[in-house]
Formats: structure tokens, sequence, C-alpha cells
């Protein structure tokens, strides 16, 4: 079961079901973009990669690079109420390939990642994708985007 596009889309819909009618996002900020990418704040994209025990979450700015998030982030904490699905985070800087527009260059991005908790089937994690989601938004994702808010 991977779940790069679950997560890239329940991440958008959580997020627009979070601020409601009452406002608007431009640019196609928080909708799945081709490359299962998501335009969020002040220029950063994240995008998901499902690699079974971990849960991989990675940022990337085309413009300024992704330098300022690094620490904008602080220490990555599980809270209890998750501990079940997911056993600690951390988040790194990489250079990595990325494809835009059919080009692939060297750039560097954030990655963060979730390590999950073991259970006893082949991926090693729970099979509810909503304790997932949940587990990962509130571990990684929601670190990032006030970060990337945040950010110059």
């Amino acid at each position: 079961m991977n779940l790069n596009i679950y997560l890239a889309d329940r991440t958008c819909q959580h997020v627009h079901e979070q601020v409601g009618t009452r406002s608007s996002f431009r640019d196609n900020m928080f909708h799945v973009g081709p490359r299962g990418e998501i335009p969020v704040y002040n220029g950063y994209e994240i995008r998901f990669e499902d690699e079974g025990k971990v849960i991989k979450l990675i940022v990337e700015r085309e413009s300024a690079g992704v330098e300022g998030l690094l620490g904008g982030l602080g220490d990555l904490k599980v809270d209890g109420h998750y501990q079940d699905v997911v056993t600690s985070a951390y988040a790194e800087k990489s250079e990595r390939d990325v494809e835009k527009t059919g080009e692939i260059k060297m750039e560097k991005v954030i990655v963060v990642t979730a390590r999950m908790s073991g259970k006893d089937n082949r991926a090693g994690r729970t099979n509810s994708r909503d304790k997932i989601f949940f587990a990962v938004y509130h571990t990684i994702v929601r670190p990032v985007l006030r970060a990337a808010y945040e950010a110059p």
C-alpha cells in the first residue's frame, strides 16, 4: 500500500477543511500537482515518499532555497496520541535529483522523516490509512507548514 498520492490528497483536503470557506488559496496552493507535489507557503513545495517503515516529506523551493526552513522546524516530537503509529521524526538537509518541466537537476531539499512503529505485517506499520495520515500530518507535515508560512 503506497501512500504517496493518498497522503498528498488527504493533506490538501485537511487544510481546506481547516480553513473552511472563508479563505481561498492563490497559485494553486494546497492542490496536488502532476508529480504529487503540493505548493504551500512562500514558494515551498512538499511531496511524500512512502518507503514502508519510513515516510519522508520532501521540501523543495525553486528560487530562494530551503536553508531558512530547517531552523524554523526546531525539534520534531511525536505526540503521545500518535506514538503507536510513528516512533520518531527528524529533519535534515540533502541534495537530490529533482525533475521539473522535463529537466533533471540537483537541488538542495529538506527531508523530514517519520519512522513508523513496527507491526506484524510486511510494511512494518499499521494498515489504517487514516491513522497513518493523522500521525504523519501532526508529526511532520504541520511543523513544515508552520515553518514555511513563517519563512522569509
